[in-house]
């Protein structure tokens, strides 16, 4: 299972403590976190065989993850092999090196600015969208997923 671990002024030095797993794939050949040569510079780890991320930050200070969901990486193989699926990765590597916030980002795809391409058959398969379904769904599926874990948080928190 990959897990992404954040703490928010935790009892140390540190006014962030952010880490993260990757257990996907092991023999998925992948580089350590870096700076790569990139404009904006992004602070990341990279798939080898993809040129995503699962976890990035730009010195911009945008930051986007994803984690696995093996079950429907598995049901995707099954009809296309792993060298011809789309990379969840590239929707972090994309967004972090765009200039735009994650609603301009959408707009940017309404506009055609970037290309509403298909959704990758995972995304369609983890969040129950329609076979027709676009990288706009999957922004907007994301999104949604997300506030729910931040509500959840939040309410968890608010008891502890």
């Amino acid at each position: 299972m990959c897990l992404i671990v954040l703490s928010l002024n935790p009892k140390s030095d540190y006014k962030l403590v952010l880490t993260s797993n990757r257990d996907e794939f092991y023999e998925r050949p992948t580089e350590r976190m870096h700076w790569w040569d990139s404009s904006p510079r992004v602070l990341a780890g990279k798939d080898k065989n993809f040129d995503g991320t699962w976890m990035a930050l730009s010195e911009k200070g945008k930051f986007a993850a994803v984690t696995n969901v093996r079950e429907f990486t598995s049901l995707s193989t099954q009809k296309k092999s792993l060298e011809n699926l789309a990379s969840r990765g590239d929707l972090v590597k994309d967004f972090v090196l765009s200039n735009h916030s994650a609603s301009e980002y959408l707009n940017e795809i309404d506009n055609g600015t970037i290309m509403n391409r298909p959704a990758p058959k995972i995304a369609i398969d983890y969040w129950n969208l329609g076979s027709d379904a676009s990288l706009r769904d999957v922004v907007l599926a994301v999104r949604a997923d997300e506030a729910g874990h931040r509500d959840k948080n939040h309410d968890f928190a608010d008891k502890i």
